[in-house]
């Protein structure tokens, strides 16, 4: 017996039919979404507001271990559109990946008291 697997499209297809046609799609040069890679550090405050006030100007190094030093900007053609982002967080977790904190609710102009 065949399993019918619902398409996106609505239409029902056999496992066979789905693999067909996902190679077919690769044929044609279907490629898997694009991925950015993205550097995480921690800054001082005054260098974050900088960065703030110009994040076009941000440049970062590192030393390879051969002592060479490469020096880049962030990639402002990536494929996702990844921006340069400054935020403060107070807790990391285990890996050392900042935890954000939600700040809560909607914000809206919305005052009950001035229909009194």
């Amino acid at each position: 017996m065949m399993t019918q697997i619902p398409d996106v499209g609505g239409e029902a297809l056999t496992l066979e039919e789905r693999k067909r046609r996902l190679y077919e799609r690769i044929a044609k040069g279907y490629a898997l979404p694009p991925k950015a890679d993205v550097v995480v550090v921690p800054v001082s405050g005054g260098f974050a507001e900088k960065v703030r006030a110009n994040p076009e100007g941000l440049r970062l190094s590192v030393r390879g271990g051969d002592g060479v030093t490469t020096i880049e900007r962030p990639n402002a053609r990536n494929d996702l559109h990844v921006k340069v982002l400054t935020d403060r967080v107070e807790k990391v977790d285990a890996n050392g990946r900042p935890i954000w904190e939600p700040t809560g609710g909607a914000e809206h102009e919305y005052n009950p008291l001035d229909r009194l």
